[in-house]
């Protein structure tokens, strides 16, 4: 296994325009020629291009994932999608401790069972680049997306493109598949509006995050509903025609209405640099 090091992935990633395309079904919105335009090309995991390579475009650069046993690529995949590296979203260490499994926040037993699996050179994050994410979320587990987009920030390019993520409103992940929580009661778990929270702060703070529409809608239409008191979905329903918005499908404002719980939001006004490709 050849492992590259922060150093070196800055050198590569330094102002240069990138796109992270998570597998939510909004990231069918692009055409896939824009984002083959992008210097580098970064996917989430179990990643779809078959069949969408006209939305989604033709490449990974670069494949950012968990690689617990829940992701299934392999490296022929991988291959045939132009793949030069591998980027893990959790550090060879013990990190924290877990309430719902016993390998928990313990993260080394993945570098075990991969052993033989990388064909691509590896990054693996120090332990204090998980933690600080961890903590920024109120020491709650980041997704594999978000642990991404934090990476990627700290590489300086000249324009972060992100698309595709729609932090569970949907219930759908890999384009077209259910999702679901299998740990609702976990006191650590993901924590998907906080991150959309944050990754508006970012957008808010360096001209060079650049959220699409679908992302900086479901983020607006989200703040209607925080600031009316909604708690119908005919209410936000007129609030958001009133807007002229309405972003979200029906189904996922239903969603987030069901779970949607917050505190200390701050109204953050996004960089006016990009208006979005999505």
């Amino acid at each position: 296994m050849e492992l590259w090091k922060k150093d070196k992935l800055k050198e590569l990633f330094k102002g240069k325009r990138i796109a992270i395309i998570g597998s939510a079904p909004s990231a069918t919105r692009n055409k896939g020629h824009n984002i083959d335009n992008y210097d580098y090309v970064i996917r989430v995991n179990n990643y779809k291009i078959k069949n969408w390579s006209h939305k989604l475009g033709t490449r990974c650069d670069v494949h950012y994932a968990f690689y617990g046993t829940s992701i299934k690529k392999s490296i022929e995949e991988l291959q045939k999608d132009k793949c030069m590296l591998h980027m893990c979203k959790c550090p060879n260490d013990k990190c924290h401790e877990s309430y719902v499994s016993d390998k928990g926040g313990n993260f080394k037993w993945i570098y075990d069972n991969r052993k033989f699996y990388w064909g691509f050179p590896v990054y693996i994050p120090p332990k204090e680049d998980y933690m600080k994410i961890f903590e920024m979320l109120d020491r709650h587990v980041p997704t594999t997306g978000f642990s991404c987009i934090c990476a990627f920030i700290d590489f300086e390019p000249s324009e972060l493109y992100i698309t595709g993520f729609d932090f569970f409103t949907s219930h759908t992940h890999n384009l077209n598949e259910p999702w679901k929580n299998n740990n609702p009661s976990d006191p650590i778990g993901h924590k998907p509006m906080e991150e959309l929270r944050l990754l508006m702060k970012f957008a808010s703070e360096y001209s060079f995050v650049n959220p699409d529409r679908f992302i900086r809608g479901i983020y607006s239409e989200l703040l209607c509903i925080q600031e009316n008191n909604l708690d119908s979905i005919l209410e936000v329903q007129e609030h958001l025609k009133k807007a002229h918005t309405m972003h979200m499908p029906k189904e996922y404002l239903l969603n987030v209405l069901n779970s949607f719980t917050t505190c200390g939001w701050t109204v953050v006004e996004p960089s006016k640099k990009y208006g979005g490709n999505g």
